[in-house]
């Protein structure tokens, strides 16, 4: 080191070896890099932790060469994609049979809002499924609205009985909530009804990472989810044109500016502007919901709730 120089700190690492001494196996389930800041973690992360001797096991949707595809300066993650190949042997699991679509699908707990009287039906299946689980008379029900704590704020539930709430898309899509507020919703209701879901394109790509985000928790803590959507399961999503692609290329200029990146046919293939990352996970999230209007999941989620 020269005269005058100061040695850079590396925070990660510091995190690495603290875990290296509690932890000599780490499991990790879905993994997948979404974006700069995760992706630059995990590189230093898992050098750290390789090199202390932590052992991985991991579940992907991805094979790793296909990790953080298409994302922003991924070049600077590349050597992390070599490094976790040398590291773990990659074992594929891939079945050409989705098994979740065999559950026989229940009528009741997908809606569509182009249909008449769908509002109608969500508030009596909202009331009927309150007083099911309260084991209270449908009369009995009553509306209460109540506060979640969670990390030192508030998540207002507008509209629940018991075990049971309902929400609007809105509520816990478009506004700044994520997983941690989601788990906590987990933890109080047995029953989620969602309504008013949209379409959603590259415009709404925040909104449809809340969504998949969201799907994931419940399934993840078997909760019941009933919902009303403008378009079948299929259709949520929509794939993004050429043209659609353009446009977000364009709002987004001071970051291509920023990071040096051409407005170009070859940057429409970033991750940021073409919607890939999220119509793949979509895809996942599809079969999810597929699952979870199975009869079988809400056998297993009555089971589940009977046993507590």
């Amino acid at each position: 080191m020269k005269p005058g120089e100061t040695k850079r700190f590396d925070p990660i690492l510091p995190v690495a070896i603290e875990l290296s001494q509690e932890h000599s196996l780490l499991c990790l389930d879905e993994f997948q890099v979404t974006d700069i800041a995760d992706a630059m973690i995990l590189k230093h992360l898992f050098a750290g932790l390789f090199g202390e001797g932590v052992v991985l096991i991991a579940t992907s949707n991805r094979p790793p060469d296909d990790l953080y595809k298409g994302g922003l300066q991924r070049s600077n993650f590349v050597p992390f994609i070599t490094q976790l190949k040398s590291n773990c042997d990659v074992l594929n699991l891939d079945s050409p049979k989705d098994y979740r679509m065999d559950g026989i699908a229940s009528d009741q707990v997908y809606h569509l809002t182009t249909k008449a009287g769908t509002e109608e039906m969500m508030e009596k299946i909202f009331i009927e499924q309150a007083a099911d689980r309260a084991d209270v008379p449908v009369s009995d029900v009553k509306e209460e609205c109540m506060k979640l704590r969670v990390l030192g704020r508030d998540i207002v539930v507008r509209r629940c009985f018991g075990r049971v709430a309902i929400f609007t898309f809105d509520e816990l899509c478009s506004q700044p909530v994520g997983a941690v507020d989601y788990l906590e919703i987990c933890k109080h209701f047995d029953v989620v009804l969602l309504t008013n879901i949209p379409q959603m394109n590259i415009f709404k790509k925040t909104e449809a990472r809340r969504f998949i985000i969201l799907i994931d928790t419940l399934y993840d803590g078997k909760v019941g989810l009933i919902m009303s959507a403008a378009s079948p399961i299929h259709q949520l999503f929509v794939k993004p044109s050429k043209r659609d692609k353009q446009l977000v290329l364009q709002s987004e200029s001071i970051i291509l500016d920023d990071l040096k990146i051409k407005q170009d046919d070859e940057s429409l293939d970033l991750n940021v502007f073409s919607g890939e990352e999220e119509e793949f996970a979509f895809e996942r999230a599809q079969s999810r919901l597929n699952e979870m209007q199975s009869k079988e999941f809400w056998q297993e989620h009555k089971q589940l709730r009977n046993s507590k």
